[in-house]
């Protein structure tokens, strides 16, 4: 163990009586109250020491250690103060555990946690943060998957779930939204046509979908009794990802599917690699601005290879 750390537990921190309050009697809402009888001593532990004394600034750090030793929890990992709290640790929880919350809710998370760690090992370095992590690519869900994915989105029985989840599905493995996407768009960027349903990407990655066939009774579903300019996925008040809380609230049978709103991204950009398109649409619709991804998803897909789109005539 190293020396900075040893004398910090030795002395043992100053905290004022809110801090030691707040921090004693934490009520989380995340985690399984057995699971939480097992996170708390650890929590205590690291928090304390972690010397954090404003009360909205403790506030965001607890919230990050609950979703960190709940994932630790979760992947059998130690929970042991020496143990979780070193950069490596941190490092995997924000590579693999995070994949659920939007880009700025997991590099905050994970700088909260750095500090806690820094702050419990006095004297004891801990490397600047790496280049920006490559999480690797899920792949996509099977036609039988979907199917039953899609199904279990239209047959919720409350309509306002109904209607998020077929949100999150629809936009998703329809036109490859991600939650960010999700989160930007409006009723009024839905056009039902003729044509299909073409839905106006807002945002960073702005582009112009349509939406596969098989998808379009979920987006009826989706925008059904929405104003004009109504957010179709609004976040919470504690800015939580709204897809997963749209998946989270829903009644799901055993038979179906984790619902990942990523994944069925990856899946339509699996099915967009089947259609023979020009690179560069595949680009502009996906709104990926290089083809890392796309190669990573190829190395997914077992279909075989038509020598007659290779050679030109099909069409």
């Amino acid at each position: 163990m190293a020396q900075g750390f040893v004398a910090a537990q030795e002395e043992g921190p100053t905290l004022e009586p809110s801090v030691e309050h707040y921090i004693s009697t934490y009520a989380q809402r995340s985690v399984a109250p057995e699971v939480w009888e097992e996170l708390r001593p650890s929590f205590v532990a690291i928090l304390t020491r972690s010397k954090v004394t404003e009360a909205n600034t403790l506030a965001l750090h607890a919230t990050a250690l609950v979703a960190y030793l709940a994932w630790r929890h979760k992947e059998a990992r130690s929970l042991e103060v020496d143990d979780a709290m070193v950069a490596t640790e941190i490092e995997a929880f924000y590579l693999n555990g995070t994949s659920h919350l939007g880009t700025l809710t997991r590099n905050d998370y994970r700088s909260r946690l750095r500090t806690q760690a820094a702050r419990l090992r006095e004297g004891v370095l801990i490397p600047p943060l790496p280049r920006p992590g490559r999480r690797n690519v899920k792949p996509g869900y099977s036609e039988a998957e979907e199917a039953v994915i899609r199904r279990a989105a239209l047959g919720q029985s409350r309509p306002e779930v109904r209607r998020r989840l077929c949100a999150v599905v629809g936009f998703g493995g329809g036109c490859g939204l991600s939650p960010e996407d999700l989160c930007q768009l409006r009723t009024k960027d839905v056009a039902v046509t003729e044509a299909g349903i073409v839905v106006s990407v807002q945002g960073p990655r702005a582009r112009t979908v349509v939406v596969r066939r098989s998808y379009e009774p979920l987006i009826h579903a989706a925008i059904l009794g929405c104003t004009e300019d109504q957010l179709l996925l609004s976040p919470g008040k504690d800015r939580s990802n709204p897809a997963a809380r749209a998946v989270a609230n829903a009644q799901l049978f055993d038979d179906v599917p984790h619902i990942e709103m990523r994944r069925l991204r990856s899946t339509w950009i699996a099915w967009l690699l089947r259609q023979a398109l020009p690179l560069y649409v595949v680009l502009h619709v996906t709104g990926l601005r290089s083809a890392r991804t796309l190669v990573d998803l190829a190395a997914t897909i077992e279909d075989p290879i038509d020598a007659a789109v290779l050679r030109g005539d099909a069409r």
